[in-house]
């Protein structure tokens, strides 16, 4: 049974590679001076009001790491066709409210997966449901006109990410005294975040965002950091379509011996989301 605890690593990874994918955050805007080109990612509210914006995405992302659970450790080469392979249904949304220099988000997220099949005579069945949530403010702390006479902005946020999953995986051998064997997690953890974030139109329709975090410090994780670049083209009627690149690693471990549970894996891949007023 040398192979069961990579097929149970893949298999895990594969929920904990869709969990993450909420963790990009598409964020709105603020009013700025007349006269002046914005690089806002939704439109003023002339009357200073709050803004808030909904933007549904989907990050196609691989796996790479290890995974420990129960003492196993497996290491994971995941990609984003194994994800959708194993999901039975999801969803997740980032939501985000404005007003002046001043900004909340929220990421709500919850998937259901499930995998069965055979490791030569043994069988395999498993469940997975992960909720995961990310919450925090931003405060825009700089803003510069560019050579095109732009705006550029500056943001700084702070805030946490909150993962909780919940795996069984049950084993099978064959015939009339088969013996079963069930393999369980049932973890979640907080990390504390900080970072950044820089907007720079590059036209009258499109423009760049860059954004970074850290976070965990031992508080959750070991150590988690965070860093995506994403280009956007206006589509009218303050709707905008997003697409990059978005790298997330984390280092998280709990327990030791046969307790222990454990995630030290990156997570890249393309990005694409479609932001709305509401």
């Amino acid at each position: 049974m040398s192979g069961v605890p990579g097929r149970i690593g893949g298999w895990l990874a594969t929920g904990v590679l869709l969990s993450l994918t909420v963790g990009c955050a598409v964020h709105g805007a603020h009013p700025v001076a007349p006269g002046r080109v914005s690089s806002h990612l939704v439109a003023p509210d002339d009357e200073g009001g709050w803004e808030t914006t909904i933007t549904p995405y989907l990050w196609t992302m691989g796996l790479d790491g290890d995974i420990t659970i129960k003492g196993n450790t497996a290491s994971m080469d995941v990609g984003f066709t194994d994800l959708l392979r194993s999901l039975d249904y999801g969803g997740q949304v980032h939501i985000e409210t404005r007003r002046g220099d001043w900004a909340f988000f929220v990421n709500p997220s919850f998937f259901a997966l499930s995998e069965d099949g055979n490791l030569g005579p043994i069988g395999l069945e498993g469940d997975l449901s992960i909720l995961l949530g990310e919450a925090g403010v931003m405060h825009r702390v700089g803003e510069w006109q560019t050579d095109e006479g732009r705006a550029a902005e500056l943001d700084l946020l702070a805030g946490i990410r909150h993962m909780n999953v919940d795996a069984t995986l049950n084993l099978s051998a064959p015939g009339p005294m088969g013996i079963g064997t069930k393999l369980a997690a049932d973890k979640g953890w907080t990390d504390p975040i900080v970072g950044a974030r820089y907007i720079r139109p590059l036209s009258e329709s499109a423009r760049l965002m860059v954004q970074g975090d850290v976070g965990g410090f031992g508080v959750g994780s070991d150590f988690t950091w965070n860093l995506m670049a994403l280009v956007s083209h206006e589509q009218g009627d303050g709707q905008r379509l997003w697409f990059g690149y978005r790298i997330l690693d984390i280092d998280y471990s709990d327990g030791s011996g046969t307790s222990q549970f454990a995630l030290d894996a990156q997570m890249r891949g393309l990005l694409f989301g479609w932001q709305f007023p509401f």
